[in-house]
């Protein structure tokens, strides 16, 4: 499974603000945990792996938007963000404890699946015995049926009068013994189809119970792509909720640039995992803060979008070089212990 984990941090005197977000899954660490020390139990282990996995994560991204902000055709200066020691203190805090809850989550919900997985597959075993008491019943019956035949043919030649003179008695048994068998199978039928849609009705209610609502909102590199998708959460389906998947598969389908799959696949692991995000979209239509009630008039008129249709659309250079990027409200998910 894909966490998330969210970095905001700023600079005692405020004059520099670090927000991003990294996409972890928790089973490829970069920094594995180390099977060859033997001077660490399984607790100081457990702390050296996060503390080691959090300064490569600290240390990589500083070093990422540091050269990041390094433009060719611009000369503008170099911001030193690797030399920083107070800022890679801070930024090592956030990631330290997002990290450690991840782990804890992590754990629990791979003890919930061996669970279940043992639960199945002790199902399963009964069953399989069931069957096989049941198929000896079956043979043994079947042999005494083979007894009686051989005698029933020894006394054949006996009866014969006997049976002549039954025969009218016997088929009218026989017609009682269809009608009440008859009667029967539909009784039996009726339970299996009534079984049959309480199972369906069971399944529905477990896909609805696991669909999650999420709501992209995104303005990235003068295109703003608004949609709203439903992804199943089941625990036992992971590929059905990774977002880096599903993000590669809206900029297929939208025909957007590959450079929103990270912007896209960041914004569903973040709703995954509790942020909310309202589906308003009147930050991405307007190009700044309409100052009075005509200019928030003005910027309707001029765009219209209905927020539950998937759209994407790019804004001319005029506009976009006046526009401010919108950023959704800056919060942690719900594992977070940062708060």
């Amino acid at each position: 499974m894909i966490y998330p984990i969210r970095v905001d941090v700023s600079s005692k005197d405020n004059g520099l603000r670090i927000v991003d977000t990294i996409l972890l899954d928790p089973t490829c660490l970069p920094i594995p945990p180390s099977t060859t020390n033997e001077n660490y139990n399984s607790y100081n282990l457990y702390s050296q792996t996060i503390l080691q996995n959090a300064s490569f994560f600290a240390k990589n991204l500083l070093a990422d938007m540091e050269v990041d902000g390094i433009n060719k055709t611009e000369k503008i200066g170099r911001i030193r963000l690797v030399n920083n020691n107070d800022l890679i203190m801070m930024v090592e805090n956030q990631i330290q404890k997002q990290l450690k809850s991840i782990l804890e989550k992590e754990s629990k919900r791979k003890m919930m699946n061996s669970t279940r997985n043992v639960n199945h597959y002790s199902k399963t075993t009964t069953k399989k015995r069931k069957l096989s008491g049941t198929d000896e019943e079956e043979k043994a019956v079947e042999d005494k049926d083979k007894v009686h035949d051989k005698e029933d043919a020894s006394m054949e030649s006996t009866e014969q009068e006997v049976v002549e003179n039954d025969t009218t008695k016997e088929e009218g048994d026989k017609d009682g013994v269809d009608k009440e068998e008859a009667g029967k199978t539909t009784d039996t039928e009726t339970k299996e189809d009534s079984k049959n849609d309480e199972e369906n009705s069971k399944k529905q209610q477990d896909i609805l119970k696991n669909l999650k609502t999420i709501h992209i909102r995104i303005k990235e590199d003068a295109i703003v792509y608004t949609d709203v998708i439903h992804v199943d959460t089941n625990p036992a389906l992971p590929h059905l909720s990774n977002p880096i998947l599903l993000a590669k598969s809206l900029v297929k389908d939208m025909n957007l640039p590959s450079s929103m799959t990270n912007s896209i696949a960041v914004t569903i692991a973040e709703q995954l995992h509790g942020l909310d995000v309202k589906p308003d979209i009147t930050g991405l239509m307007q190009k700044d803060t309409p100052k009075s009630g005509e200019l928030a008039a003005a910027y309707f008129e001029r765009i219209q979008v209905d927020s539950d249709i998937p759209s994407a659309w790019k804004i001319d250079d005029k506009e976009e070089n006046l526009a401010k990027t919108h950023h959704c409200k800056a919060a942690m998910p719900q594992y977070n212990l940062n708060q």
